[in-house]
């Protein structure tokens, strides 16, 4: 059987079967069981299920993981073609932390980043379920393939096997985020190092404060570190100084006159400079610390000698003397015999015979240069020119170039009769030279004492390199798109596959706009950290740990002396080591690095809150919304307001606010006259509110317009807001509820309620409104939905000059109306088109459109923050037309809602107090009496005139964005009566498919005298195929 595998099955032996019996008839005391239909009492089979389920789902880290990534991943997965439908609102990929394989990425452990739609979703969830654990964690290598990801280094190295065409990065305004999910206990860091995109291992970076963390959460003095135990620090503090000043030239000494004895030092100056030189006899006070916790303090005098000013041109003076040296040594010969002359130069004695004597003469030219400075003597140097000659004499008179050998040198001893010997002889001519320079001044005393003086510290840093910490804080810091890092090495490329065009923008620019005094601060492309950890650390763990004044974050945050339990002196964060619990809080520390925020998890519900909210906080900012309005074209002293629009993107709020302009420089005051907000907070309360939010009324009594309100609505139009637990996957929140608070959830008039700013429910039942500012943390409640695209309107008097033949003339309907009240009207994404009296800021009303309420249950949606939709985000229009049937003026509205839905709406605001409804038109018969299944998104801005043919007031809209299923998708012109919305016609374009709609959107008309007559021919647009389009209306 060699080569068979062999198989041993077990036929018996000892099995252990646990069985849990019920013991009693029921269990009490669980009130937070949303499973059990009495709770909080839950029956067995009740308690037995929940069993069950936690043994399946939750019993291992793993397990717990994948299920509640499952379900808090589910309600952020976008689709933009469902009905309605919903926009993708993140790009998400994965990959996994042993990603590689033989040094390449596995594509089972790996996804790329894309839109989080239907199609990525179930990518995402088929490669996510499929993951095991791995033997060995290494978080620091895993965070930094992230980086690499978001840094386009691709294909290579830590990212080997991943495409380059899977770059991440759309545009340089793009922000990008990683969630590391993890028990925390990293190791193997020597075998799987943390590396930058140039594959150089990431240090201990956060060990010493970093001038571009500015004012953050991880700041502090710096007689501590940013990273565990072992800093130490000495800071030298002046006590006082007795100081003297001495003007000095050259290098020539200074003597000071203070001390005991005084000081001598050198001037360190060049021969033409002089200097003032400063001796400081300073006492000082030297403290050393170790981990913040003085160990030693000693005092100490000593002098310190500086130069004020450096040394700087003097007066000068300069004299070059040519000069000639002659020196003559007796030599005698005794078989090896020489002499030396001055210079050090030899000559030999040895032609002479043994035992005569000549004089040997040296003769030398040179330089001789004096310096002054000041008149004082800085430089006396000799320059020599050329080589020494040689002469000989045997008398002592007579000198000869030749030298004499053998018996012609004397017998006996010659005298020299050179004097001085050696001599110099001064030569011309002399070259003189002189500069200028500038006059130094001694200071004032002077001696003088002084007090105090400059402290000057030194610090060693302590901590642990490449920590999970060190790796986010490097990029975060760090520009990863066409920059350098903190060690001058070159990070990813400068431009990527994916922008539009590809490859063309430059992806280096500072175009993240960031907010004054966020958390996350940095304008270029960079990556933000998100923690979860499944365990504890040493660290006591709090949700509110940004702001909390006490705790251990605290204590590390302010560097509390003795705070922490796991070190002695300043409190700092646990020193990292392979499987340590102190690598739980690593992962904390790197959240703040990386300018995440960290979550910990210690049960599924926990661990479901923690990734909602991580996802939630992935796109939170406060944005300038669309265009101003202005009170008038004119803008004069007395009507010089305007209106403006901003929106926050973690509880999509809004807030319409008036300004005044200077008439004369044009420039906006910056403080607000009325604040749209919070004028309507104080409209609302727990359960009740005093707002006039009005619907359309299908019936066309009256006002064709009715409260919004829950005994106001049909019974068709209540099952928009009933039951929105039924079934629990309807709304985010709904499994996590309690079974009473289900009930309010599926409670059609609580839901109203909700929409129209009532607070009872607001953060349990219901999504949380409420605003918590990032810097200083506080909160403010909110009603008004935010404005992304909607540009405000403002309407007063009637200011046209229609000469219309017709009864009541135009004339008459303004000087009616000359006095009437302000209104500023803007869609929000609050699903209403609002109405704000211009003068006091005080909403007059708000308008639903019926066609947008089967939608607006999702703003209570507690997912609702990271699956934004838009509702009324169009821009109103508003025009004066003559109603023939009424024979009356009116001034009307009409507006679409862009990507809010596919229709248009329209409203007689003639009298802005009690405006009356006119028509909708969309695409659902359902829903519009007037309907049409080709209308698209409503992204075009109507055209109000009146027809060349006829003279009849008509509204031409175009049929939007994405007008299929059940459209056509090719392009049409709509011509609606203004007053009753009627289609007149119908025009295609003749272009466009469902697989590749028309995009007909933005229309503009040609009237020949608009102030006038507001009669028009033609009509123009344009469309995503590149059309341009007349639509002609004079037949």
């Amino acid at each position: 059987t060699a080569g068979i595998t062999q198989y041993l099955y077990a036929r018996h032996g000892w099995f252990k079967r646990d069985i849990i019996k019920a013991t009693v008839g029921s269990y009490t005391n669980r009130p937070s069981r949303a499973d059990c239909l009495s709770a909080p009492t839950c029956t067995y089979t009740e308690e037995i299920n929940n069993y069950a389920r936690w043994y399946t789902y939750y019993r291992t880290r793993l397990g717990m993981m994948k299920t509640s990534v499952g379900t808090s991943f589910l309600s952020f997965i976008g689709n933009p073609t469902g009905t309605p439908p919903k926009p993708n609102s993140l790009r998400i990929g994965l990959v996994t932390m042993h990603a590689q394989d033989s040094g390449s990425v596995i594509p089972a452990k790996y996804l790329k980043i894309s839109d989080f739609n239907t199609t990525q979703a179930s990518n995402f969830y088929t490669k996510f379920y499929t993951q095991t654990a791995g033997s060995f964690t290494p978080l620091q290598q895993a965070l930094a393939r992230a980086g690499w990801i978001y840094a386009g280094q691709l294909n290579t190295g830590l990212t080997a096997g991943i495409p380059t065409a899977d770059d991440p990065i759309q545009a340089a305004c793009q922000r990008n985020f990683t969630l590391l999910t993890t028990d925390g206990f990293w190791n193997q860091l020597a075998t799987y190092p943390p590396q930058t995109p140039a594959a150089r291992t990431i240090g201990n970076l956060d060990a010493s404060p970093s001038s571009l963390l500015g004012s953050t959460l991880v700041d502090r003095a710096q007689t501590v570190t940013l990273d565990g135990p072992g800093s130490s620090s000495t800071t030298v503090t002046p006590t006082s100084s007795n100081s003297e000043q001495k003007i000095c030239q050259g290098n020539n000494n200074v003597v000071f006159g203070i001390g005991n004895p005084g000081g001598t030092v050198t001037c360190s100056c060049q021969p033409k400079e002089h200097a003032i030189r400063q001796e400081d006899i300073q006492t000082a006070r030297t403290d050393v610390f170790n981990n913040g916790v003085l160990v030693s303090s000693t005092t100490a005098t000593n002098p310190v000698v500086t130069t004020p000013g450096g040394c700087q041109a003097a007066n000068w003076t300069q004299a070059d003397t040519p000069q000639t040296v002659q020196q003559d040594k007796l030599c005698v010969d005794s078989g090896s015999s020489s002499v030396a002359f001055a210079d050090g130069t030899t000559k030999s004695c040895s032609p002479c015979s043994n035992g005569r004597y000549v004089i040997i003469r040296q003769t030398k030219t040179q330089t001789n240069t004096v310096i002054t400075a000041d008149g004082v003597q800085t430089q006396n140097s000799i320059t020599p020119i050329g080589t020494p000659a040689y002469t000989y004499s045997t008398d002592g008179t007579n000198f000869s170039g030749t030298q004499p050998s053998g018996s012609a040198c004397s017998s006996s001893s010659i005298a020299i009769t050179l004097s001085p010997n050696p001599k110099t002889t001064n030569n011309t001519p002399v070259l003189n030279t002189s500069g200028s320079g500038t006059a130094l001044t001694l200071w004032s005393p002077n001696p003088q004492t002084t007090t105090g003086g400059t402290v000057t510290s030194t610090f060693t840093a302590g901590g642990t390199a490449s920590t999970v910490a060190d790796v986010a804080l490097y990029y975060y810091q760090t520009k990863l798109r066409g920059g350098k890092d903190v060690y001058g090495d070159a990070t990813g490329p400068q431009f990527g596959p994916n922008t539009t065009p590809p490859n063309t923008v430059d992806l280096s620019t500072d175009s993240i706009d960031v907010k004054s005094g966020a958390k996350d601060f940095v304008p270029y492309q960079h990556m933000v950290t998100f923690g979860i950890g499944l365990a504890d650390g040493l660290m006591r763990f709090e949700p509110g740990y940004e702001t909390a004044s006490t705790g251990d974050f605290a204590n590390i945050k302010n560097g509390a002396l003795n705070g922490c339990f796991w070190t002695a002196g300043s409190c700092n964060w646990p020193a990292p080591a392979n499987d340590t619990n102190a690598n739980l809080d690593d992962l904390w520390h790197a959240a703040v690095n990386g300018r995440g925020t960290y979550y910990q998890a210690l049960n599924p519900d926990a661990l479901r809150q923690g990734i909602s909210a991580a996802l939630t906080s992935l796109s939170s900012v406060v944005a300038a919304a669309a265009a101003s309005a202005t009170s008038s074209p004119n803008v004069t002293q007395t009507d010089n307001q305007i209106f403006s629009t901003t929106y926050e993107t973690n509880t999509w709020s809004g807030n319409l606010f008036a300004q005044t302009i200077d008439p004369v420089t044009g420039a906006v005051n910056p403080s607000h006259q009325w604040d749209g907000d919070q004028k309507l907070l104080s409209r609302v309360s727990a359960a009740s509110d005093s707002r006039n939010i009005l619907t359309l009324d299908d019936t066309g009594v009256g006002s064709k317009l009715k409260p919004f309100a829950w005994a106001s609505l049909t019974a068709t139009e209540q099952a928009f807001f009933a039951n929105k637990c039924t079934p629990l996957t309807t709304m985010t929140q709904c499994a996590l509820l309690t079974p009473a608070q289900q009930v309010t959830a599926n409670d059609g008039s609580q839901m109203v309620g909700y929409l129209r700013g009532w607070q009872a429910n607001e953060g349990t039942v219901f999504r949380d409104r409420v605003v918590v500012d990032p810097i200083t943390g506080a909160t403010s409640n909110t009603v008004l939905g935010d404005t992304v695209t909607a540009q405000p309107v403002f309407v007063r008097n009637p200011t046209n000059s229609f000469v219309d033949a017709v009864t009541p003339s135009y004339a008459t309907f303004a000087s009616a109306n000359a006095n009437r009240a302000s209104r500023v009207y803007v869609g929000a994404n609050d699903g209403y088109l609002h109405a704000f009296d211009g003068a006091t800021g005080n909403e007059s009303w708000a308008y639903a459109p019926r066609f947008v309420l089967p939608a607006m249950y999702a703003l209570a949606d507690t997912g609702y923050p990271s699956q934004h939709r838009y509702f009324a985000d169009g821009s109103p229009v508003v025009s004066d037309v003559y109603d023939s049937a009424a024979t009356a003026w009116k001034t009307i509205l009409i507006s679409g809602l862009n990507g809010g839905g596919r229709g248009y709406f329209a409203l007689d605001i003639t009298d802005p107090v009690n405006p009356k409804g006119l028509w909708e038109f969309c695409n659902d018969s359902t829903l519009c009496a007037i309907n049409d299944a080709d209308l698209g998104l409503s992204y075009g801005d109507p055209v109000v005139g009146k027809r060349s043919f006829d003279g009849k007031w008509v509204v031409v809209l175009s049929s939007g964005l994405n007008n299929v299923s059940p459209g056509s998708g090719i392009g049409h012109f709509y011509v609606l009566d203004a007053i009753t919305g009627a289609v007149l016609n119908k025009v295609s374009t003749g272009a466009g498919t469902v697989g590749t709609p028309s995009g007909l959107m933005k229309i503009r008309a040609f009237y020949d005298a608009p102030a006038t007559d507001a009669t028009f021919r033609f009509a123009y647009a344009g469309d995503q195929l590149g059309n341009v389009v007349r639509l002609d209306v004079s037949t």
